[in-house]
């Protein structure tokens, strides 16, 4: 299995190698390159043997869309190793090592791990869900399918880099806030952000025009140019939840206090609150049914198979539990200990 894992570490290296010089287009396609047919031959290998059009394509066929994408990328590497594969695989089957162990069990192990995967994707995509099933979904869980209109101005603030204690941020958001810093061009500091941004709140309350302000003080230039006007956010909106989460506790007309981001403040204004059309949501909300059901079925398959020890002492001795001989003082090998083991 050694020799296997080292072969896919070849082919991920092939194609990380091979990948495109940026800005460098990939060669054009001749019009005589459509009319290829199965037989012609794209490649030679192994000493002169032809490899045809349909020869690559069947070794493609059940490969996945890395492998593909690398294919693309570095046609000669990865062909090869193709074709170095079916090689081994037909000489393997030769000298029948599929039948020898520890291959014959590892192989089986590999069936039943594959069958029962399918098992649970076959569970999910043949559970029928009806429009009335979606309808149904959709009506009893109204708040999650609001979508809201607002304005926003955005006071930006130069980030220090450092987390404020205690602070356990994912990799991803660690990420976020490194392009965020990369890419504010104000010096602004966030104490002066903040005062800034208290003051448009202040002018906003007391009747001041949203679009006006915004050209005034917003850092975000889209939105700044359209008047403040921003894109519906819905429950699912790749926003922060800190943005949602004020955006749907505000009546309409309403002015948020200024909410915190990695480099600046959000003042929002709801503009209006509705429903996103059931129309819109038919695939996620199937989806979603169904991984429901699958995961209701699988909490079900796992209480079934929760297993209720009836001897403890059986489990306390690893030779019985993998079928060893007995150990005995005469083989030197302590009780409940595998040979080998000291």
């Amino acid at each position: 299995m050694k020799a296997c894992c080292l072969f896919l570490i070849l082919v991920c290296v092939a194609g990380a190698q091979s990948l495109p010089i940026p800005g460098q287009a990939p060669p054009a396609a001749g019009a005589a390159q459509e009319n290829l047919s199965p037989d012609t031959v794209v490649a030679k290998v192994d000493g002169g043997k032809d490899v045809t059009v349909a020869q690559v394509q069947d070794l493609l066929r059940n490969e996945g869309p890395q492998v593909i994408e690398r294919f693309l990328q570095d046609p000669s590497g990865i062909l090869g190793r193709l074709l170095m594969v079916r090689e081994l695989v037909a000489e393997g089957e030769k000298e029948k090592i599929a039948d020898k162990s520890p291959l014959k069990e590892q192989l089986e192990q590999m069936r039943m791990q594959a069958i029962a995967t399918g098992m649970i994707n076959y569970m999910s995509n043949s559970y029928r869900v009806s429009i009335d099933d979606v309808k149904a979904f959709y009506n009893s869980n109204p708040s999650r399918y609001q979508q809201a209109k607002i304005k926003a101005i955005l006071v930006e603030f130069k980030p220090s880099g450092a987390l404020a204690p205690g602070a356990n941020l994912s990799t991803e958001q660690l990420a976020r806030m490194a392009v965020e810093a990369a890419h504010t061009t104000t010096q602004r500091t966030e104490e002066d952000a903040k005062s800034r941004a208290l003051e448009v709140v202040r002018k906003l309350r007391e009747g001041g025009d949203f679009a006006k302000l915004a050209g005034e003080y917003s850092d975000d230039a889209v939105s700044q140019a359209a008047g403040g006007d921003f894109a519906v956010v819905t429950q699912t909106s790749s926003y922060p939840d800190e943005i949602k989460k004020a955006v749907f506790n505000l009546k309409p007309g309403d002015i948020s206090d200024p909410i915190r981001e990695n480099s600046g403040f959000y003042i929002i204004q709801l503009v209006e609150k509705s429903q996103q059309p059931v129309e819109q949501l038919i695939e996620p909300i199937t989806e979603e049914i169904r991984q429901n059901h699958v995961n209701e079925w699988f909490a079900q398959m796992t209480a079934r198979f929760q297993p209720s020890i009836q001897n403890q002492e059986f489990f306390l001795h690893p030779e019985r539990v993998v079928g060893l001989p007995s150990a005995s003082p005469a083989n030197g090998t302590k009780p409940g200990a595998l040979p080998g083991s000291k």
